[in-house]
């Protein structure tokens, strides 16, 4: 296993070649979203979301959205989602006049991950207090139901096709929702994971990437569940993102670098960087 150190404070962002730097100094990007066809990144943070270009400097910021945990994006809408844990709603913005156009209420409190599916064209809220998941309809923004996960959410992705994954941090566990039917169809044990909190899906080679507070990341088969490998990632580890392109995985840390992982010319997975505070 090589490893090379990488000196890029950055958040996850799904291409290998424009990676922003946070502007004035390092810090945490989880829970933010890249539309690269506009080339803006939102990040959310106490202070509300901030839109940033690919270089990380500041276009622009979304108001009325303080305390902001996560951003999900539905380009084909025109519109963004950011969850508030402050008051317990869903902020939806217009991407082009980042103006917020409605506030939608969750049926559990302190909202993280928000995710938008584009096969059923629902937007969900992973609420930890409520340790449930609110389903909105994105046109009207009505409540289409709630689904009880049984546990503390920390992400989730959508596969694009219906389904969604979320980690549990209290039962170590990911689940597979129906997004349509509102269901937990499946329920899968990573008991090797403290607080299984970011994740990552790369839908061409049908992997899921668990990012684990243990300084673990968790590699599993998203058609068979089964457990691939194990690699071990640098501290305090928050969000993470996939690059379909190439399989590479991004998980950011609380001191502002990355550890990447990506695929060998065989098809495993090496950690290719590593913050350089690890030192391995």
């Amino acid at each position: 296993m090589r490893f090379v150190t990488l000196l890029l404070p950055v958040v996850c962002l799904c291409t290998e070649a424009q990676v922003p730097s946070p502007p004035g100094g390092v810090e945490r990007w989880e829970g933010a979203a890249l539309d690269p066809g506009a080339g803006r990144v939102y990040v959310p943070g106490p202070a509300g979301v901030r839109v940033l270009d690919l270089e990380g400097r500041r276009v622009g910021a979304v108001a009325g959205t303080r305390g902001a945990n996560s951003v999900a994006l539905a380009p084909e809408l025109g519109i963004g989602i950011c969850s508030s844990g402050r008051t317990s709603t869903v902020h939806l913005f217009n991407l082009t006049s980042l103006v917020v156009e409605k506030d939608l209420r969750t049926t559990g409190g302190n909202p993280e991950a928000v995710v938008f599916d584009p096969a059923q064209r629902r937007i969900f809220a992973f609420n930890e207090r409520g340790r449930n998941a609110t389903a909105f309809d994105a046109f009207g923004g009505a409540v289409a139901g709630s689904i009880a996960l049984g546990g503390r959410p920390g992400a989730a992705v959508a596969d694009g096709r219906g389904h969604l994954f979320a980690s549990l941090k209290d039962t170590r566990e990911v689940l597979v929702l129906d997004c349509w039917k509102l269901t937990v169809l499946r329920r899968v044990p990573v008991p090797v994971m403290e607080e299984p909190s970011g994740l990552a899906l790369d839908p061409v080679r049908n992997r899921l990437f668990v990012v684990g507070a243990n300084r673990l990341m968790a590699i599993l088969d998203s058609g068979t569940w089964k457990l691939l490998g194990i690699l071990p990632i640098g501290a305090e580890p928050g969000g993470a993102v996939c690059d379909p392109a190439t399989g590479g995985t991004y998980i950011s840390h609380r001191d502002g670098s990355i550890t990447v992982v990506r695929p060998d010319a065989a098809g495993e997975y090496q950690v290719a960087s590593i913050p350089a505070h690890q030192g391995c």
